[in-house]
């Protein structure tokens, strides 16, 4: 059961808290704070169960994009002629920062 906090009463993490907090932990959703979330204990529970069986959905890192396996992307032109577009060129102020993303994904594969 869930403790309730009177007016000017501090409360404290349980060792239940810190269990969701594990378990979000171990899935690699450390950043998730379900501690200032204003819901019962009853729906992190269910939050925590959600993000378990669902736990491939979710990015692991700044760089993880996911993959779609399994699925055929087709788009569909209004005809066969093949087209080229010019190069764009990459803003002076932004070079710095699109190396730094793209060296990133590429160390990551």
């Amino acid at each position: 059961m869930e403790a309730r906090k009177s007016v000017g009463q501090e409360v404290r993490p349980t060792a239940v808290d810190a269990n969701l907090n594990d378990r979000l932990s171990s899935l690699g959703l450390s950043d998730l704070d379900i501690d200032s979330c204003d819901a019962s204990l009853c729906s992190k529970r269910e939050l925590v169960k959600l993000a378990e069986e669902y736990e491939d959905i979710f990015s692991r890192h700044s760089l993880d994009c996911g993959k779609a396996e399994g699925f055929v992307h087709r788009i569909r032109l209004t005809d066969d002629r093949p087209f080229r577009m010019p190069y764009r060129r990459v803003p002076r102020p932004t070079t710095n920062s699109s190396g730094k993303y793209s060296r990133r994904w590429r160390s990551r594969g």
